[in-house]
């Protein structure tokens, strides 16, 4: 058995008070993603840990991904399509699409998909919205010794895709529109999505 020390780690080499390696830190860990993050502090650090003469050379933050791949001055987009969370939209047409996969958009789409709907999750950022840089949540159903903001996500994540919910990262809706008792979303990547109109059985009446 490897030792769970030995297990290739995503490691995040950058200098300290740098927005962007914040930026990516930030993500990381709110998706829940294992890494090592190597502070530099000089040349010779930045020698030994990229090879690059100097910190003025060298092009930070970078990433080095398990399999060896190494991204210099990745924005979140990209380290995220890189780690195969960006995809496209598997069907045309949803029963249900949710904007925002924090707890309630993840819970939403778990009741939904549970249900046998065809649901897509669409989050602009990482899983869990803000609730996931909670330390944590004593709040929230169920978990009455609390429970860290991003385990909860995870939780909630790993149920939603059990169900067969689709989660589309790195997507925004921009506008949004009926068209022919469809709900037509424009993303802000120039793509669209189409909810299917919803149709709602009149209450049957009956002898109280």
């Amino acid at each position: 058995m490897i030792e769970a020390n030995r297990i290739p780690r995503l490691r995040l080499v950058g200098v300290a008070k740098s927005s962007a390696a914040y930026e990516l830190r930030d993500f990381l860990q709110r998706s829940v993603v294992a890494f090592d993050w190597i502070e530099l502090q000089s040349d010779a650090d930045c020698q030994r840990e990229l090879g690059v003469s100097s910190l003025a050379k060298a092009r930070l933050p970078v990433v080095k991904l398990p399999d060896g791949t190494r991204l210099e001055e990745p924005t979140v987009r990209e380290l995220a399509n890189r780690l195969g969370w960006v995809t496209q939209p598997r069907f045309k047409e949803y029963d249900v699409s949710i904007y925002g996969a924090g707890p309630a958009g993840l819970s939403a789409a778990v009741y939904g998909a549970s249900e046998g709907l065809r649901t897509v999750l669409i989050e602009r950022h990482a899983i869990g919205g803000q609730a996931a840089s909670s330390s944590l949540i004593e709040n929230y159903m169920g978990f009455p010794g609390g429970i860290s903001g991003a385990e909860l996500c995870e939780r909630g994540r790993q149920q939603a895709v059990a169900f067969g919910v689709e989660i589309l990262m790195m997507r925004e809706g921009v506008q949004a529109e009926f068209l022919n008792g469809h709900i037509v979303v424009d993303l802000a990547d120039g793509s669209t999505l189409s909810r299917k109109p919803i149709s709602v059985r009149p209450a049957s009446s009956g002898a109280a």
